[in-house]
């Protein structure tokens, strides 16, 4: 991706030295050469990148009512939303493997995971907020 290009270029020129002006073309053409690299590879094995790309964004997806959680309240998220979301990836994981069923009740079982754990984030948030009072 392009924000990893841009990461390789500033990683690759902070171990060079010398002059601005030939630190800025190796540096160049590092990233041209990572860059045409990631375009072969990518065309060669398209279809498993897509996949790949579906399921890292999946799961990394399942992370984001817990995280919603912690950033829009003052207190932590409650234990029971670090503990299902744990369960929540690792049904996810299971579903892979497939020891879990793909689907559950009509949908993807990460959509029926994401939409569970959203719906666990909403309910300790708001039970926190009229327990414990205050921003939460």
């Amino acid at each position: 991706s392009d924000s990893q290009i841009f990461a390789l270029g500033g990683e690759f020129r902070s171990i060079l030295n010398g002059d601005e002006k030939t630190l800025m073309l190796k540096t160049r053409l590092a990233v041209v050469f990572f860059g045409l690299a990631a375009l072969v590879f990518s065309i060669i094995s398209s279809d498993q990148l897509v996949l790949l790309a579906r399921v890292s964004f999946a799961g990394t997806s399942l992370m984001a009512p817990m995280i919603f959680a912690a950033v829009l309240s003052s207190k932590p998220p409650g234990m029971e939303v670090v503990v299902l979301t744990a369960i929540g990836l690792l049904l996810f994981i299971g579903s892979l493997f497939g020891l879990v069923p793909q689907l559950l009740i009509g949908l993807r079982i990460e959509t029926f995971i994401l939409l569970s754990l959203a719906l666990v984030a909403c309910l300790s948030f708001f039970y926190r907020k009229i327990t414990f009072g205050g921003r939460e």
